[in-house]
């Protein structure tokens, strides 16, 4: 075995069903790489304009202002995650999951990293930056860890200690809900299932454009979900079809880049902005379909590179916002070329080796321990052990 597959074997993430879908995570590295460029492209065009905000490269710079539609992308997985087991039984007759078990695996699988990280910047940000003080800061925290920051200050405010914990927020929103909204699976006939689903997406649509709450929730977003909850129909009841090669290259190109080339912003005409609603779900929904049922595409997102990295978003969507912030404030001092773009590049891999090199050891010390099922039983065993020796 070489240095290199070593690595990525100690990198690997585990799963608690043992039942690993490659694919999944090589899409959960699309999401989050565009979630990190897209906060690259907000760092570095605030802290030298010339690099992105002079108009000779409008084409890379329109690419990577999309990239928050790694939010999306990371929603319509969840709800394909969250959806299979329900829609197994449903539809297969495995076991019905547990909801004692879902919710306490949900718990002690992502709240320990999160809550870590919330208040290791909450500290750097209060005793170290001091860019906040403790009665300013302290708030935020609090609605942060009881996921009711959008609820308590609005969608114009983003969490002052950690901008992306927003969307962690609609996404235990839809923990909560899933095992109801997967009910839907004991419908018997395919079609109705998925009709279904597709009405209800077309109607969440619809009433978001005529009614928006002062904040954001699951109401905002929960058409990607819905696209996941999709997605697991046709993958549990494929039919018998081929895709000739070429269209399902082509096509997946096609639709990889309109989701990250058509930038539909607040000002445009407001047949666009609806067209651009009710297309993107689907738009995500048929880039997924072929990823899931072509060999070409689930080739290419099996890659082992991909899928490690993919695994680790968690920890990587956790820290590098923070890791951006805090060395890009130090290493954008230097300018290592005299054109704008190219210096851009540099400083962008810069700190994407940074965020790398600090998410893995948090995702082998933190995160990769609680993807063990039963991590924490054995861990008050040994306290307790501990104690009694």
């Amino acid at each position: 075995m070489s240095k290199s597959q070593l690595i990525l074997k100690r990198l690997q993430r585990t799963t608690s069903s043992g039942k690993f879908i490659p694919e999944i995570d090589g899409l959960r590295f699309i999401a989050i790489a565009s979630v990190i460029l897209y906060h690259l492209h907000l760092f570095l065009g605030e802290k030298n304009h010339h690099v992105y905000n002079d108009g000779s490269y409008p084409f890379i710079g329109r690419a990577l202002a999309n990239g928050y539609y790694g939010v999306p992308l990371f929603f319509a997985i969840s709800g394909f995650i969250l959806a299979l087991p329900f829609a197994r039984h449903y539809i297969q007759g495995a076991t019905l999951p547990s909801l004692k078990h879902y919710f306490i695996r949900r718990i002690t699988r992502l709240e320990p990293p999160y809550i870590l990280v919330m208040i290791m910047l909450f500290l750097a940000n209060v005793f170290v930056v001091h860019k906040y003080t403790l009665e300013e800061l302290f708030p935020s925290l609090a609605a942060s860890l009881t996921y009711t920051h959008n609820l308590v200050y609005g969608k114009e405010v983003l969490p002052l200690i950690n901008v992306v914990a927003w969307s962690l927020e609609i996404e235990v929103q839809f923990y909560i809900i899933a095992p109801l909204l997967a009910l839907l699976f004991k419908l018997r006939v395919p079609w109705a299932r998925r009709c279904l689903i597709v009405g209800a997406i077309l109607i969440f649509v619809m009433l978001q454009h005529f009614y928006q709450p002062a904040f954001r929730s699951l109401y905002n977003d929960i058409q990607f979900f819905l696209i996941g909850f999709l997605l697991v129909d046709f993958y549990l009841v494929p039919r018998q079809q081929h895709i000739p090669g070429p269209v399902a290259i082509g096509g997946g190109c096609v639709l990889l880049a309109s989701i990250w080339l058509v930038h539909i912003d607040a000002q445009a005409d407001m047949v666009y902005r609806w067209l651009w609603a009710f297309i993107l779900p689907f738009i995500i929904f048929l880039f997924y379909y072929l990823v899931f049922f072509t060999s070409f595409w689930k080739e290419v997102f099996s890659n082992q590179w991909l899928t490690t990295i993919g695994g680790m978003c968690y920890s990587i969507y956790l820290l590098h916002y923070a890791i951006i912030s805090m060395i890009g404030n130090y290493t954008v001092r230097f300018q290592f070329t005299r054109w704008y773009f190219l210096d851009s590049i540099i400083h962008g891999a810069i700190l994407l080796v940074f965020i790398l090199m600090f998410s893995s050891v948090f995702f082998v010390l933190i995160e990769r321990p609680c993807m063990k099922k039963d991590w924490y039983k054995q861990l008050f065993k040994k306290a307790g052990t501990a104690l009694s020796a």
